[in-house]
């Protein structure tokens, strides 16, 4: 099987990305970091004997596959642009959230056009303690009935504790989030 050759953008919240990656190395070559130029970009690159692009007109163009963690659009940040751009030369994309729907449909509909996969990532729900909390909460859920849910969170992490609250209904057919007392919507899981 011929490894996919991956770039990370970003090297704070990228330094999961970069860890998990680095441990892939049967399937995934981790060929280099997309930053502005920080120290700790730079330091991140060295420990992990990458290359570290801070121009994108310098990444090489056999990448397969590129993990965004830069804040897009929706965040003040250019995520969604280099998202775009990426999947405009044909390249795999995982981004993390947010990320406006807006930023979300022109990624799909390029993603589309050029035959390649975008994907908004949902890292925490590889992390034991989410995972740990999503069985204990189905358990509970099999032996009583959850009348509630009280969560409070920063805009960062709404779409991951959204979708890992999906996974504790799963097997229910419907249920309707309420935020600050308005009811926005009737979700189905289909997973």
């Amino acid at each position: 099987m011929r490894k996919l050759k991956s770039l990370v953008c970003g090297s704070k919240f990228g330094q999961f990305y970069i860890d998990a990656i680095s441990k892939m190395k049967e399937c995934v070559e981790f060929i280099g970091i997309f930053s502005n130029g920080s120290e700790r970009s730079r330091l991140c690159a060295e420990k992990y004997n990458v290359n570290l692009y801070t121009s994108i007109d310098k990444i090489p163009e056999d990448i397969d596959i590129v993990f965004i963690a830069v804040r897009t659009g929706v965040m003040g940040g250019d995520g969604s642009e280099l998202a775009l751009k990426f999947l405009s030369k044909g390249i795999h994309v995982f981004i993390e959230q947010p990320i406006h729907i807006d930023e979300m449909k022109k990624c799909v509909k390029c993603s589309i056009e050029k035959g390649v996969f975008f994907h908004v990532a949902n890292f925490y729900k590889y992390m034991d303690t989410v995972h740990k909390y999503i069985e204990c909460s189905k358990g509970l859920l099999r032996k009583n009935e959850i009348l509630s849910i009280e969560c409070a969170c920063a805009n960062q992490v709404i779409y991951s504790l959204l979708d890992n609250i999906l996974r504790i209904f799963r097997e229910k057919a419907r249920f309707s989030i309420e935020i600050f007392g308005y009811k926005i919507k009737i979700f189905y899981c289909f997973r």
